[in-house]
């Protein structure tokens, strides 16, 4: 590709992702993607990645521009339950405008709430960058702003320079997330399909159906999978299974 046709929209975007490769601390990352937002004519951001919804935001994944009292109000009030832009953001697997979200006709009265106290900071509009997160994890990047300012074209490189930030900011945060590990391996292949199969709401005799197994069968290998996770129950074993990424349900 010739220099003359390179996407103008692209070409002073490069160099962000080089200085995010130099930063060496969480300030410095936040400080080098708050620019590159201003110089996009947009205004704040932030990176969520939720582990668990029963730890405070300072104790998990999140850092940005976004008020510190918004994001304290956000979890105290347990938001995370009732956010469309989260749920939206699990449901899409492409960037989207917040304000797709805020007139969408399908929320419930408690995404709405939110979605009003979002506006009342200032925060009604932008970009939602989903994102891959970690260990099954919830990780979202959102930009507010005015999103008619960026081409689709700066869109889309944002939308990589996004993930890049999210790669950076896990690698600089010392939040490794602490995989939950086995001690007796992994689970085998008939294991991981029967678990599936629970956490997908099946009976042991409708799993024996669907892989041509019998009930007795289904259980020995529940019961491995039980024990080989350290698991006390079918449902724990289940919640263990995804985290490990054993499973994808």
């Amino acid at each position: 590709m010739t220099t003359q046709s390179c996407n103008p929209d692209y070409h002073y975007l490069i160099p962000f992702s080089e200085a995010m490769d130099a930063a060496s601390t969480c300030d410095e990352l936040v400080e080098c993607f708050a620019e590159l937002i201003d110089r996009l004519g947009m205004d704040r951001f932030q990176l969520f990645e939720i582990g668990s919804v029963g730890l405070c935001w300072r104790e998990q994944l999140v850092i940005g521009t976004f008020p510190e009292a918004f994001l304290d109000r956000f979890w105290k009030e347990r938001r995370t339950f009732d956010s469309a832009f989260v749920r939206f953001a699990q449901l899409y697997g492409q960037p989207f405008r917040a304000r797709q979200v805020v007139q969408s006709p399908h929320l419930n009265w408690k995404e709405r709430k939110g979605v009003r106290k979002a506006s009342q900071e200032g925060l009604a509009d932008g970009v939602i960058f989903p994102l891959k997160g970690r260990f099954n994890r919830i990780a979202l990047l959102a930009v507010a702003g005015d999103p008619d300012v960026l081409s689709e074209g700066q869109i889309r490189m944002l939308s990589y320079l996004s993930q890049h930030f999210y790669q950076r900011a896990c690698n600089l945060s010392g939040h490794n997330g602490d995989k939950v590990v086995t001690n007796t391996g992994v689970l085998t292949n008939r294991e991981r399909e029967c678990l599936t199969w629970i956490g997908l709401g099946k009976t042991d005799w409708e799993i024996g159906k669907i892989l041509g197994i019998s009930k007795r069968t289904v259980r020995y290998h529940i019961e491995n999978a039980i024990r080989k996770l350290n698991a006390s129950t079918r449902l724990q074993a289940v919640i263990l299974a995804v985290r490990n990424v054993e499973i994808l349900l």
